[in-house]
């Protein structure tokens, strides 16, 4: 089984990192060996933990970062008590009574992890009650949009087909050869286009719902 040393190395190695969770602990950085290895940082640090009687403040930031790693929380609590338990011999009424210091420190900080992971819980409540009023906000936009759009119905699309037929209809009168057979002017050839292009225009604004919309 991997101590907890071993554990803090695995799950951060580079030194910025471990001088971030040093700065989140209060851990006096000073004394810190800040060369060599992930391993001899962490080993330093934990160190300067116990020195600055501030033990549990390391595992305590890593349990919060990584509160899914049920080994690493069963290594780290062997540690915190390990160390109390160094710290003093019981007496003996602690030992009749099984009630130690260190059972008593370990108890304590179960409970303050307890405090800090449903703190944590509910800002992700909260986290999460924002994000689905967002999403819910973004539907409704969604569906004001689409309630604008026209679907085309077989009328709108008979119109569409209106128009680009009247829009296509008058190409031959560009032609002398057509005007000549029609026995009809340029202008009377021009009058024609520019009134089945607007009838066009008309039918296919209807046609793609835009004409609808106009009018509302």
């Amino acid at each position: 089984m991997a101590t907890f040393t071993e554990w803090c190395a695995t799950l951060v190695r580079d030194t910025s990192g471990i001088r971030a969770v040093a700065e989140e602990a209060q851990v006096p950085p000073e004394n810190v060996n800040w060369n060599g290895t992930p391993r001899s940082i962490w080993a330093s640090l934990l160190a300067e933990e116990r020195n600055a009687d501030k033990v549990g403040s390391v595992f305590r930031v890593l349990a919060l970062r990584y509160p899914e790693n049920e080994e690493f929380f069963c290594s780290g609590l062997a540690y915190v008590q390990n160390v109390e338990k160094s710290k003093r011999q019981p007496t003996m009424s602690e030992v009749s009574t099984g009630i130690t210091t260190s059972q008593d420190g370990v108890a304590v900080l179960i409970h303050e992890l307890g405090d800090s992971f449903n703190s944590r819980f509910d800002d992700l409540q909260g986290d999460v009650r924002r994000l689905e009023g967002k999403v819910e906000s973004r539907f409704q936009l969604m569906e004001m949009a689409l309630s604008r759009v026209s679907v085309m119905t077989p009328t709108r699309r008979n119109f569409w087909m209106l128009g680009f037929f009247l829009f296509c209809l008058p190409a031959p009168l560009f032609f002398y050869e057509t005007r000549v057979l029609l026995n009809i002017t340029t202008a009377v050839a021009l009058s024609l286009t520019v009134t089945a292009w607007s009838i066009a225009f008309i039918a296919f604004m209807y046609g793609i719902g835009a004409w609808g919309d106009v009018m509302k």
